[in-house]
């Protein structure tokens, strides 16, 4: 059988095609990105943290709220997690605290810290003394949990 010769008209059609797909292809990953829409509703900043975010985050506001008596302050990365449904950081402390201004021994507290994922801002700390049992004397679990 003999071939029949390409007609330039064809070439340029399979170029032209070659193009045209090639540009959509852009498009759509462009569209995809968000490049060409940028609504009111988007948040901006920090759209998820990571958990060494969230760590640091608490540091500077502990830091900053109880920054007269605080000698020492360690991270229980063991309790420390990300919680899904309220979607916080739960970043668990263990701090050294002066008894007093002239008094060279310290006080154990633990301090939890809820950091917002989306935010990055930590929203809640709360500081609990331990009584030795390893539970408050009210009966419930550390920071009141049952």
């Amino acid at each position: 059988m003999a071939r029949r010769p390409n007609s330039p008209h064809q070439e340029v059609w399979i170029v032209a095609i070659a193009v045209v797909i090639i540009f959509l292809s852009v498009l759509v990953t462009l569209w995809m990105k968000g490049f060409f829409f940028r609504a009111e509703g988007i948040k901006t900043g920090h759209q998820n943290i990571t958990l060494t975010d969230a760590v640091l985050q608490c540091q500077v506001a502990i830091r900053a709220q109880y920054k007269e008596g605080l000698k020492n302050l360690t991270l229980d990365d063991l309790s420390s997690r990300f919680d899904n449904k309220a979607n916080l950081y739960r970043v668990f402390f263990n701090a050294e605290f002066a008894k007093s201004a002239r008094a060279s021994t310290t006080e154990t507290l633990h301090i939890s810290c809820q950091v917002d994922a989306q935010s990055g801002k930590a929203t809640e700390i709360k500081i609990s003394q331990d009584n030795g049992s390893g539970t408050p004397s009210s009966g419930k679990g550390l920071f009141g949990w049952p």
